[in-house]
């Protein structure tokens, strides 16, 4: 029996070890920290992205004492990915609805949120995602406001096309305006970051043509190969769609589903 043990522990560390060392340098650790308390309590935590290559990933875990950690492989280059936390009955409340977009490279990453503010989250892992989570702190008030804005018309207890359901989306208007204006401060202050491409490759509408293409121009080099630039670059190449100093689509032209989805910004 003793012979048979020693064969296994030879085994394993000329075998499996050198495997599972290899596998946790490649990859990298996501760890979420809740905290508050929910009326749906989430079981599992589950991450989403597509990396450069189109390969797209899921990954999911069971949390214990509100406490979860997912890895992933590390990427080469910067790679959003979506964090959603799943509850029990496969239900979701507004809040708890409301997915966190951070950045997947080769740093670990912590997220500490309230449980029913998972978007909210301070994401600490890198300048990416240090500098996302502070944009997101900046914002997060107008969003607030535009989700308490939003609730009675998805109660049904505003008509969107009532005088007062006009006057909501109109409110909320302006507050994405606003939102939208720290967010072309950021992309400004920061060209170096793949964060800022991400955000300009989501706000074409917030621009003038001439301005999307001075703003995409001003980006870092490093990024312009992905996927996302070179379909920006041909979007600005080939897709004149308006006159330069002319809003692309203003916020009046906007679809009210799409104004709304623009708060997962």
């Amino acid at each position: 029996m003793k012979r048979i043990y020693n064969w296994l522990m030879v085994w394993y560390c000329v075998f499996l070890m050198p495997h599972l060392s290899i596998a946790q340098r490649d990859s990298l650790s996501v760890k979420l920290h809740l905290s508050g308390e929910s009326d749906n309590t989430p079981s599992e935590a589950v991450l989403v992205f597509t990396d450069d290559n189109g390969n797209r990933y899921r990954f999911s875990t069971v949390g214990k004492e509100n406490r979860y950690e997912i890895r992933v492989p590390k990427q080469q280059r910067c790679t959003e990915a979506v964090l959603q936390l799943e509850s029990k009955n496969g239900k979701h409340n507004l809040a708890m609805a409301r997915p966190l977009s951070l950045l997947i490279d080769s740093i670990d990453v912590c997220v500490d949120a309230l449980a029913t503010e998972l978007e909210f989250a301070i994401v600490s892992g890198g300048k990416e995602n240090e500098s996302y989570s502070a944009l997101r702190m900046s914002t997060a008030e107008i969003n607030r406001k535009m989700q308490e804005l939003y609730l009675p018309l998805s109660r049904q207890e505003v008509k969107a096309s009532s005088a007062e359901g006009e006057f909501i989306f109109k409110e909320i208007a302006a507050l994405a305006q606003r939102e939208a204006e720290l967010q072309k401060a950021f992309i400004r202050d920061n060209p170096s970051l793949y964060v800022s491409m991400m955000l300009l490759y989501r706000m074409k509408n917030r621009y003038t043509s001439g301005d999307y293409a001075s703003a995409f121009e001003a980006l870092d080099r490093h990024y312009k190969e992905t996927k996302m630039a070179v379909e920006m670059a041909a979007m600005i190449q080939n897709e004149a769609v308006t006159s330069v100093g002319t809003p692309a689509i203003g916020l009046k032209g906007l679809h009210r589903r799409e104004l709304i989805s623009s708060w997962k910004i």
